[in-house]
């Protein structure tokens, strides 16, 4: 953000099922960033609720989000102020969909440009993962703990554990690799590089991140060095089927289209015994991404819901 171009905090609350949408439009409509908060889930001391629950019971059900909504805060230009009008009218064709979604007011305030990465940077705190790990933001000391820390600067990155699509990734890698050696791991659509990181972390003993972005590709090398890992982490702009070969867990956190799009040459990279572990995808598409992975030859093993959200689990 420009430090001396005024800006506004936009701030609703939705549906958690019409999150991305919502979030898709702000940034369509010149938000620099936008905070997605959820009230009563994640715990500020990082010793909390452990969001995906025990590894060892991953099968069974996730902890909730009791409320069902997420507090959205966005941050744009003060001169898309006139924007107002025009969320009011997005938000109003989302009723039909979405019902009770006006029922929150919108609120729209002056804030000075140089509380952006303050006011951002305060809402992430070390968030505890599964049974044995803890997301810690790099520029925060992680609080007493016998987890393992991963140090984590998303920058403009997808990527800090704290959504259910990130954390349930990384509970099933370490659930797997508590069950048997995991020599390879290739996470599709890298981000931060936190599901190849924390797996490497867990044991894994070798990762490549696939990520399209440039700055994000660059976020998730500095992630690798930041953890000691990228002697073990490999970090590429190529295709998934590009070369890399087969991997004994492929994990791809990416929206349902992009999954079944690359359905066949993610199904291809799992080798045989391995596991394929695909989240980011909304309840209402579960069925159209199973049907596609099974065409292609994998089998479901088991899946993990909150909300909206689903993430499943495959092998050949």
């Amino acid at each position: 953000m420009a430090e001396n171009q005024e800006w506004v905090e936009l701030t609703v609350t939705v549906p958690v099922a019409a999150q991305d949408l919502v979030v898709d439009w702000l940034l369509e409509a010149g938000a620099s960033g936008v905070q997605e908060s959820y009230p009563g889930l994640f715990p500020a001391d990082g010793e909390g609720e452990v969001i995906s629950g025990d590894p060892s019971e991953w099968w069974g059900e996730a902890p909730k989000n009791k409320s069902g909504k997420v507090d959205l805060t966005a941050w744009l230009p003060k001169s898309y102020l006139s924007l107002e009008n025009d969320f009011q009218g997005f938000l109003q064709r989302l009723e039909a969909r979405f019902p009770g979604i006006l029922a929150h007011k919108v609120s729209i305030e002056n804030v000075p440009a140089q509380d952006w990465n303050a006011n951002w940077k305060a809402t992430w705190k070390p968030t505890a993962i599964g049974m044995r790990l803890m997301v810690c933001p790099s520029w925060e000391e992680p609080p007493e703990t016998d987890r393992i820390v991963m140090r984590i600067d998303p920058g403009m990155a997808f990527g800090t554990g704290t959504h259910f699509t990130t954390a349930s990734c990384l509970s099933l890698i370490e659930e797997i690799v508590e069950k048997t050696t995991v020599d390879s791991l290739l996470d599709v659509g890298t981000g931060s590089g936190i599901l190849a990181i924390g797996a490497l972390l867990l044991g894994v003993k070798r990762a490549v991140g696939i990520e399209v972005d440039l700055d994000a590709l660059a976020e998730a090398r500095e992630n690798a060095v930041r953890n000691g890992v990228a002697d073990r982490m490999t970090v590429t702009s190529a295709g998934v089927g590009s070369g890399e070969g087969q991997f004994d867990v492929v994990v791809a956190n990416l929206v349902a289209h992009t999954i079944v799009r690359l359905a066949k040459p993610i199904c291809q990279a799992v080798a045989d015994g391995g596991w394929l572990i695909l989240s980011g995808i909304l309840a209402e598409h579960e069925e159209t991404v199973d049907r596609e992975i099974q065409a292609h030859g994998l089998k479901r093993h088991a899946s993990m819901t909150e909300d909206s959200w689903v993430t499943l689990l495959y092998r050949p």
